[in-house]
């Protein structure tokens, strides 16, 4: 784990997706048949993917960006540089810098305010932005852009479903009742886990004690801290609610954030003792 943790930190100098394709050639998942160093290839594009997130959020949030907005829209008229190349040099988001800028447009520029549902209908439909060449940058940045963009919310929704669908048939095959997330919705409950257990069952714990489990979410990704700290007030409300359940990490997780007596970490369904 240290030579891939070692190699996505030094990816982290260029664009997203180079990065990724880097740590990726770095790696030998390709002729390794997916895995390398003992870590699935899934594994290390989950941990990829935050690492990236991460910093350009962190860039996205701070001066950062309005530095790099004012530049980007310099060189935009004067074509010294495209948005996306800006978003490299200033390591942060494309989608998120090449928005910033079509607002600076509207507001900065032509002195008309534009709400935040506009700025977003604009983003999601860029046809409709009546600059070609702007219209055209736009499109480049929501393509290159693996952590923010509307097609990475889309393939992050797929990627869920996917695993989803994946514990839903699992739990059937086992004979486990349940009552998924949309069937909850439908009876007016909200902030609700994917899968709420009719009958609690009792697996096996991560040191074989047994643990009593009423609800199941699932997370379709690695879990790291900074994930996992993002998601503990989301596991404590279904605690409240529902009592002890269990999380699924389809992607792995950090052995020692599997320390919540009320919380039961899993990179699967782990061994059912009664049900």
């Amino acid at each position: 784990m240290e030579k891939v943790l070692k190699a996505i930190d030094l990816g982290g100098g260029s664009s997203a997706r180079e990065c990724l394709y880097k740590i990726v050639s770095d790696l030998d998942l390709r002729e390794s048949g997916g895995e390398s160093h003992g870590v699935d290839a899934d594994v290390v594009t989950s941990l990829a993917s935050t690492f990236l997130q991460e910093r350009a959020k962190s860039n996205s949030r701070s001066q950062v960006l309005k530095d790099a907005t004012k530049y980007g829209w310099k060189c935009f008229c004067d074509g010294s540089l495209t948005i996306q190349q800006v978003a490299d040099m200033y390591k942060c988001s494309p989608y998120l810098l090449v928005r910033s800028i079509v607002r600076y447009k509207f507001e900065q520029v032509q002195g008309v305010a534009i709400s935040k549902k506009g700025l977003g209908q604009l983003m999601r439909s860029p046809q409709l932005i009546d600059c070609e060449k702007l219209r055209m940058q736009v499109l480049d940045c929501i393509e290159a852009d693996v952590s923010f963009s509307p097609y990475h919310d889309r393939i992050r929704e797929v990627i869920g479903d996917e695993h989803e669908f994946i514990l839903r048939r699992k739990l059937s095959a086992r004979g486990v009742y349940f009552k998924t997330e949309n069937d909850l919705r439908e009876i007016g409950m909200s902030k609700t886990p994917d899968m709420r257990l009719e009958v609690p069952i009792i697996v096996s714990g991560t040191s074989g004690e047994n643990r009593l489990i009423n609800w199941i979410d699932s997370k379709a990704m690695f879990g790291d801290p900074v994930s996992y700290a993002s998601h503990c007030a989301q596991f404590q409300g279904y605690v409240n609610r529902f009592g002890p359940g269990l999380v699924i990490y389809w992607f792995g997780f950090v052995d020692d954030l599997n320390n919540d007596a009320d919380v039961l970490l899993s990179h699967g369904i782990p061994e059912i003792i009664t049900s």
